[in-house]
C-alpha cells in the first residue's frame, strides 16, 4: 500500500478545504491518475483549476513532489511521497 501526503495551497485549499491530506492506495499510479483522482473527488471547481475547456492541463497549476517541480505527469507516485498543489498567482 501507498500512503502519501497532499498539500494545497491557495485556491486549491479553498476548494478541498484542506491544506493537507493523507491518502493512500493499493495499486500503481501516476500523477496524472492522482489529478484525475482528486477532481472526481472534490468535483468541478478542482477540475477547472487543473484543465482548460477543451480538457488540457492549465500551465497556471505547479505541482511539486517532494518540493521539487514536476512537469512530467506520467511520473509514477511512490510511497510517502509528499505532493504540493500550486496554483500561481499573476497580479499586476
Amino acid at each position: 500500500m501507498k500512503a502519501i501526503t497532499i498539500n494545497y495551497f491557495g485556491v486549491s485549499s479553498i476548494i478541498t478545504r484542506r491544506k493537507k491530506q493523507s491518502l493512500s492506495f493499493d495499486e500503481e499510479f501516476n500523477l496524472f491518475d492522482l489529478v484525475n483522482f482528486l477532481t472526481k473527488l472534490y468535483g468541478s471547481s478542482l477540475k477547472k483549476l487543473f484543465f482548460d475547456k477543451d480538457n488540457e492541463f492549465k500551465p497556471l497549476v505547479m505541482l511539486l513532489i517532494n518540493g521539487k517541480p514536476v512537469e512530467d505527469y506520467n511520473y509514477i507516485i511512490n510511497s510517502k511521497d509528499e505532493i504540493s498543489i500550486t496554483p500561481l498567482i499573476a497580479g499586476g
